[in-house]
């Protein structure tokens, strides 16, 4: 978050889509400690496909358990406008 005035906090910017939506971001370190792939989508499917086939290529995972699937949703985030 970011200061706006001297009480207040707002939302950090983030990259947006052409209607004006956050696009979305997942890190996989986040969920499995070492990886560095990210991801970015438009929104959370974009995400979830793009991470199962993650998954299955560099992981090695033929299924993607339902609690996994939680852990990605959890660590989606606004994706910040890079520095």
């Amino acid at each position: 978050m970011r200061s706006v005035g001297p009480w207040k906090r707002g939302p950090e910017p983030c990259v947006r889509t052409k209607e004006g939506r956050p696009m979305k971001q997942f890190a996989c370190g986040a969920v499995v400690p070492g990886c560095v792939a990210t991801f970015k989508a438009p929104d959370e499917d974009g995400i979830l496909s793009q991470v199962a086939a993650h998954a299955h290529h560099d992981h090695g995972l033929t299924e993607i358990p339902a609690e996994l699937v939680a852990q990605v949703r959890a660590h989606i985030v606004a994706a910040p406008i890079a520095a």
